[in-house]
């Protein structure tokens, strides 16, 4: 009778297919928690961009009183003042943000004669922009 030598385990490498299984929910579990944390950061940083751009209004609105003693009604005429990132729009009473797949609008409200400044949102976060 011939006798043929048997292959120990201990010297085979790789991994079973449980390892594997397990790192692939291991790493599933990592995405479903990143992805929606990776979304609340965009849209925070759509917020911040449109803030940004709400400050540049300010400024070119402020530039337009002092050339011309009052406000402009039309914030649209205001719009080659102002430096926007992609996705910003600025429109005749305000600024449209698209990111993430949704639009945030924020309007802006000024007094010609005070020059007071509002500002008034649907931001991420669901709060006005009245402390821009």
């Amino acid at each position: 009778m011939q006798s043929f030598p048997r292959k120990s385990l201990r010297n085979k490498r790789g991994f079973t297919l449980i390892e594997l299984l397990v790192v692939i929910v291991i790493i599933g579990i990592l995405a479903a928690v990143a992805f929606p944390i990776y979304q609340n950061f965009m849209k925070n940083a759509a917020d911040a961009d449109a803030k940004g751009a709400l400050a540049s209004l300010r400024s070119a609105e402020a530039l337009y009183y002092a050339q011309y003693g009052t406000y402009t009604k039309d914030i649209g005429t205001l719009a080659g003042m102002v430096q926007t990132q992609g996705g910003i729009t600025v429109g005749a009473n305000g600024i449209s943000v698209t990111a993430g797949g949704a639009t945030y609008n924020y309007t802006i409200t000024a007094d010609s004669t005070s020059g007071l400044v509002s500002c008034t949102g649907n931001g991420a976060m669901g709060t006005s922009c009245s402390n821009w």
